[in-house]
């Protein structure tokens, strides 16, 4: 039974570069965080900025590293910052931009390991 699939953003469309967002077990973690965010005014507007962000970095427009910063080159992990709010994504060859979830930067050194595991299982998912 495959646990990872992609669906593409419904978010973020009409970009140079697709944007997909991660599904395990056929649930989407952003909208999963997204959810959460929701119910705290500032945290939403936090995050429609991070939006923002990923739309801009997908339409090849350079940012710099305090709002788009890569954060492993080998896992094309990056992290989009919009005050204390975070987003993660990766960039898949073929496919594009691929969110994963969000997370606050109390929270960042944890988030980031969780990233890089969730990456690894899905890679590591698709080979088999």
């Amino acid at each position: 039974m495959t646990r990872f699939s992609l669906t593409l953003s419904e978010i973020i469309s009409n970009t140079t570069i697709p944007v997909w967002e991660l599904n395990i077990n056929n649930k989407s973690l952003f909208n999963e965080f997204a959810e959460k965010v929701s119910k705290n005014d500032l945290m939403f507007s936090k995050l429609a900025g991070a939006v923002k962000i990923i739309e801009h970095s997908c339409n090849m427009i350079r940012l710099p590293k305090t709002k788009f910063r890569v954060i492993s080159g080998s896992l094309n992990l990056y992290e989009v910052k919009k005050g204390a709010l975070r987003v993660y994504l990766f960039h898949e060859e073929k496919k594009g931009r691929v969110i994963i979830t969000g997370g606050m930067k109390g929270t960042q050194k944890e988030d980031i390991e969780r990233m890089k595991n969730i990456i690894n299982d899905y890679y590591g998912e698709r080979r088999y």
